[in-house]
């Protein structure tokens, strides 16, 4: 074994760099940043035989060995996540962005989703808070494929957006694509190093197919493990389609996302001002409840307040039983042959034009349990992943064991058999909860019910 200088790590503090003799650098065992040879640390003897926790060493041709090359998967320590409690979420704009993660605002044409992202990071610029959002003081970078250089002058100007903002837009005549430029936005990343990260929007940033689940994943995957590499909380901004409010494109879109938020008017709302702002998924945190926004303008000002919901969504029944009880029927209706939402309302026993079927569709099209193609005028609404629930069977069921059963009963089976054939998952592949005292089973993600033993026939 050779002796080798063995150093602190100067970017995380805890590991301890080795000397690479292949080129020279010293490679940080924890977090494998390098430093050239000669760079004064705190040195002490080392030997350059120990190999790092998480780096495999590759050989040369010439039978030697070469640089110790890095794994790309990394350790987790189980036991002290165990000992610890979680540490608090890292919000940039509270129940909206959090630092790393990707979430996606949808809304229509119009609805003011780019002057909303552009409030908000005007908030984090000041460190003020912003339409009943608590902003976090910090960087800002904002990226703009869709508006144009007049445009976005405008809407700067209107907003009074502060000049420590940072904003970038393609260069004349050229174009933008994340599928062959990420790298570029890296180099942004790592250059400004932004607290929060404004992408303005999907549908110009790439120009691929928004309803083939493949490419929708090959850009956004990749988008989101960049903006955690650099611990930007991301607004990606997309459109919604309009039949239902959901957003545009691939359930892919969704899937890739860490939280998603949909702006919208509320049909029957006479304040067109007003928009409600909803969470369709929060994956680091429960699931805020709706806000209420304000956007106005005033003598060329814009202004993004606060709102008061409507009077009937404070005093008038909600329209959650509807769609709760349609949600297991429309499951049940889904099949992996696309049907169009007329199709699926037929098979449910409600109205062709029925939009409690179409907001049914969009919302399990959002958890990921419905896949839509097609347009947005006409989409084609199926199970994802093609997995049809049986006609004849609503649950998946554990294996009847060959003996010890016991004696059978012809009112109820024996407690084993019936522990047996007790259903375990729902159609939707998630664990039923205990039976009520009915004995019924309700599935906590679709709602679907499933008789248990209890249950009248």
């Amino acid at each position: 074994m050779t002796a080798a200088t063995v150093e602190r790590c100067d970017d995380c503090g805890t590991g301890i760099g080795e000397l690479d003799k292949h080129n020279g650098t010293l490679v940080c065992r924890h977090c494998y940043s390098r430093r050239a040879v000669g760079h004064e640390l705190h040195a002490t003897p080392g030997i350059m035989g120990a190999s790092a926790p998480h780096a495999t060493p590759s050989r040369r041709r010439d039978g030697g060995q070469a640089a110790v090359v890095p794994s790309k998967l990394r350790r987790l320590d189980v036991s002290q996540m165990v000992r610890e409690n979680p540490p608090p979420v890292p919000w940039v704009i509270e129940r909206l962005v959090v630092r790393g993660a990707l979430t996606v605002l949808n809304g229509r044409e119009g609805e003011g989703k780019s002057l909303l992202a552009m409030a908000l990071a005007a908030g984090v610029a000041h460190g003020e808070n912003q339409a009943g959002l608590t902003c976090h003081a910090g960087r800002v970078l904002i990226v703009d494929t869709e508006n144009g250089q007049y445009e976005t002058h405008r809407r700067v100007h209107a907003l009074g957006l502060p000049g420590s903002v940072e904003m970038y837009e393609p260069d004349d005549g050229k174009r933008f694509d994340l599928r062959t430029d990420l790298k570029d936005l890296d180099r942004l990343l790592h250059k400004h190093k932004p607290d929060l990260l404004v992408l303005d929007s999907f549908r110009t940033l790439w120009g691929g197919e928004e309803n083939d689940s493949g490419e929708v994943a090959k850009v956004l995957d990749p988008l989101r493990n960049l903006v955690r590499k650099h611990k930007a909380g991301t607004i990606l901004l997309h459109h919604s389609g309009k039949t239902n409010g959901s957003y545009r494109g691939s359930s892919a879109i969704g899937a890739s996302a860490e939280l998603g938020f949909t702006l919208a008017r509320d049909d029957g709302d006479e304040d067109r001002e007003r928009r409600s702002l909803a969470c369709w998924k929060c994956r680091p945190a429960p699931k805020p409840v709706k806000a209420w926004i304000r956007l106005s303008v005033d003598r060329g000002m814009v202004l993004v307040d606060q709102a008061e919901p409507p009077e009937e969504q404070e005093a008038g029944p909600a329209a959650g039983p509807v769609t709760s009880t349609l949600r297991p029927q429309v499951l049940q209706a889904l099949t992996d042959r696309p049907q169009s939402r007329a199709d699926v309302a037929r098979a449910v026993g409600r109205d062709t034009k029925d939009r409690s079927v179409g907001r049914v569709l969009g919302d399990l099209h959002d958890e990921g349990i419905a896949d839509k193609s097609g347009p947005d005028t006409r989409p084609l609404w199926k199970v994802a992943g093609g997995k049809t629930p049986r006609a004849d069977a609503t649950c998946h069921l554990r294996e009847v064991p060959a003996d010890g059963l016991g004696d059978l009963s012809p009112e109820r089976p024996s407690t084993d058999l019936a522990d047996a054939l007790q259903p375990t998952t729902c159609r939707c592949e998630r664990p039923l909860p205990a039976p009520d005292e009915d004995g019924n089973l309700r599935c906590t993600r679709c709602g679907h019910a499933c008789a248990g033993w209890g249950a009248a026939s």
